[in-house]
């Protein structure tokens, strides 16, 4: 008879589950907040836009930017991030990555 396709698909969630939470930390920042992306293609899961807070002895903390895509056991970035941002400058560059990747 086969195995049900909402098995399969719980499998498969549980499989991807991995790539598909956004890291805690990355290029030198605490990812403060991530929007998985939809992958249609199938050839990429697990592509995140992150906004990390910097913060650097002295300074006012800063953000930064950055579409990321797990690759081999580890986050990658996907293209060049933006960095000291102030907080509604990252929200705005996050919310226009993740428009322009739909």
């Amino acid at each position: 008879m086969g195995t049900p396709q909402w098995v399969r698909d719980q499998v498969r969630a549980r499989e991807l589950d991995g790539v598909l939470n956004a890291p805690q930390q990355f290029a030198g920042g605490t990812v403060v907040a991530a929007i998985r992306l939809m992958d249609v293609s199938g050839l990429v899961p697990g592509r995140h836009v992150v906004m990390c807070r910097r913060e650097t002895a002295g300074r006012r903390a800063g953000y930064s930017t950055h579409e990321i895509a797990p690759r081999d056991g580890r986050w990658l970035s996907e293209g060049q991030g933006h960095y000291d941002l102030a907080y509604s400058q990252a929200v705005a560059d996050m919310a226009a990555r993740a428009g322009a990747a739909l």
